[in-house]
């Protein structure tokens, strides 16, 4: 795949300096992705705008839009937006309050015609304003309040660059792996209309509940779940009739499910896996073998993943704050959405004080991995995956009448979570991984034998050029010496379903004989490590130092070039890296940010 990626920074001038930073990402990870035939190039009429004194009957904006990326019909040509505004909305235009506005407006109108380009938009320093705004600021503060979407709100310029960094990777990595339209077939079928009319029948019967349990929350679970994981083409129609049913079921009572599955069974051939998958859902559940190619523990899993994942503020029920106990509830409301993509989950949320921002976001990044660990298994099986990455966190004003006693419901919940959460780590949390989840590194050499550590609840074994040759017990270390002087591939296996499924693969060498009496002779034994391309024993040694409370800047600086290197090797074995590569990119995100506070306090 070739594909050249424009993006277009607009803004106006008092945030000069952070766009300037946010250039300098994208000419930082383009590098990365050119291997993989993407051509990033960043456009700002600063520095591409040729300048000129405008005729009188034109305005400074009609010369910047002249000189935009645009195709020979004059329609836009680029394929990401990317604003800022902090305390200046800019100078006013004959059709618009700013030049930033007029931009934004033209980029909004060629999406909503075309699905191009994708717009990002960021605010910058507003948490540290107050009094009175002037007109600049009142001209921001209206446009925030009538944005038509989802924007990112950032503390200062450092907060600014790390959520677009994680924004622009997003973004990336589906060209690299296009997820395709979502396509409601199943809830746009005459199938869906009689069993969505028994389950609001059955519904009209019960209380006012504070979650929306309708049938309409299902067309958004299953946009969603095809958001996270682009497998919904690879279910049949017949398990997508399941899917779509067992999530009408799971919001009704235990009681009426009989009924309601005698409906769903006389309308549709999905009936017998309708009510293997319900019997999952049981207390205790009851596994019963699969009938046929259909897989029922899939579907349970998935609605299980959808049902969480549609814990928003947008599904209670309106008018209903006021009667909220349960804390499932509460962090709905605090849940301005869940954003899913190509298997990452990121939560947006609102708090009604910055204390509570901590304790919130620990316990929706906690629970979304508990599930994760819970449905692992039969995901990894269909090579289904997902992590869940650090929350947005942003202060709602409007919350400030909930009550204090649900910070301590909220941190009950983040301890309980915590403690059925199997020791691995994920985005949640600020801890670097231990460094035997890291190793081996993708491609690497070794001076001796090699340690293979799964991480997994299965038993791991060893494959060497399609061989298997070493095997181990329940969560066992494999040790192996590569060949003299040539390169092979090692795939390590683990069977945690009953069947072996890749964990990761990299390739090995090892050093030649002359190189390792120049290792055993060196006094400068890291510096050697180092030329002779030995990441693992490298990183090994200095990952000790890393953890402790005062690493030094070199040995950050030398981790982060390890591992940077790593996420791009893991990028060319897909989908047998996509956990490695999700451990990797969590410490860089973590050892770039302690690199960035160590030049701050130096």
């Amino acid at each position: 795949m070739s594909k050249d990626v424009n993006v277009l920074f607009s803004s106006p001038g008092d945030v000069t300096i952070a766009r300037s930073a946010l250039i300098g990402v994208v000419n930082e990870v383009r590098p990365s992705f050119e291997r993989h035939g993407i051509s990033l190039t960043a456009w700002a009429f600063d520095f591409h705008v040729t300048p000129s004194v405008p005729h009188p009957s034109e305005t400074v904006q009609i010369v910047i839009d002249r000189e935009m990326p645009r195709k020979a019909d004059g329609s836009l040509d680029y394929d990401l937006y990317v604003g800022i505004m902090s305390r200046r909305i800019g100078t006013p235009l004959p059709d618009a309050p700013s030049g930033t506005v007029h931009e934004f407006r033209e980029a909004l109108a060629s999406f909503e015609a075309t699905g191009r380009p994708r717009i990002l938009f960021y605010f910058l320093n507003q948490s540290t304003f107050t009094g009175d705004p002037d007109p600049q600021m009142k001209g921001v503060l209206e446009f925030k309040e009538k944005y038509p979407g989802l924007y990112t709100s950032c503390s200062d310029e450092r907060d600014l660059v790390a959520r677009f960094r994680a924004h622009l990777l997003a973004v990336l990595l589906e060209l690299l792996d296009p997820v395709g339209p979502f396509v409601p077939d199943v809830v746009l079928s005459p199938w869906w209309s009689k069993v969505a009319a028994e389950h609001e029948r059955i519904r009209a019967s019960y209380s006012p509940a504070v979650s929306d349990t309708s049938s309409k929350r299902v067309p958004e679970i299953l946009r969603q779940l095809h958001s996270l994981f682009g497998r919904q083409a690879q279910l049949t129609l017949q398990e997508r009739q399941c899917l779509a049913a067992t999530l009408l079921a799971l919001g009704l009572e235990r009681a009426d499910w009989d009924t309601f599955t005698r409906i769903a069974c006389e309308e549709s051939a999905c009936g017998p896996v309708l009510l293997q998958t319900l019997a999952r859902f049981a207390d205790p559940p009851v596994l019963v073998p699969p009938l046929g190619p259909t897989r029922p523990d899939l579907i349970a899993s998935l609605a299980s993943v959808g049902t969480s994942l549609a814990r928003t503020r947008n599904h209670l029920a309106l008018g209903t704050p006021a009667h909220i106990t349960s804390v499932d509830d509460w962090i709905a409301l605090c849940t301005e959405k869940i954003e899913c993509e190509h298997g990452i989950v990121r939560h947006h949320l609102s708090v009604p004080a910055w204390d509570w921002s901590g304790p919130l976001a620990e316990a929706v990044a906690l629970e979304t991995e508990v599930l994760w660990q819970e449905h692992r298994s039969v995901l990894t099986g269909q090579l289904m995956k997902f992590t869940v990455t650090q929350p947005v966190v942003a202060l709602d004003c409007r919350l400030a009448w909930v009550p204090k006693t649900v910070l301590a419901m909220i941190r009950k919940r983040s301890k309980s979570s915590a403690r059925s959460l199997q020791a691995r780590p994920h985005f949640g949390t600020n801890e670097l991984p231990a460094v035997e989840q890291l190793l081996p590194l993708p491609r690497s050499r070794a001076s001796g034998p090699v340690q293979f550590h799964s991480g997994l609840d299965g038993w791991p074994r060893l494959l060497v050029s399609g061989v298997v040759v070493a095997e181990a017990g329940l969560q066992g270390t494999i040790s192996y010496l590569p060949p003299d002087g040539e390169w092979v591939e090692c795939v390590l296996e683990c069977d945690e379903i009953g069947e072996y499924l890749p964990v990761f693969t990299v390739r090995l060498s090892r050093l030649e004989p002359h190189e390792m009496a120049a290792l055993e002779s060196s006094p400068e034994a890291e510096d050697l490590l180092a030329s002779l391309g030995l990441w693992n024993e490298l990183l090994e040694r200095i990952w000790p130092r890393l953890m402790g409370s005062e690493p030094s800047k070199v040995d950050l600086t030398c981790a982060y070039h390890i591992l940077n290197t790593s996420f791009d090797e893991a990028a060319t074995d897909c989908p047998a890296f996509l956990r490695r590569r999700g451990l990797y990119w969590q410490a860089l995100e973590l050892i770039r940010e302690r690199i960035a506070n160590f030049d701050k306090t130096a």
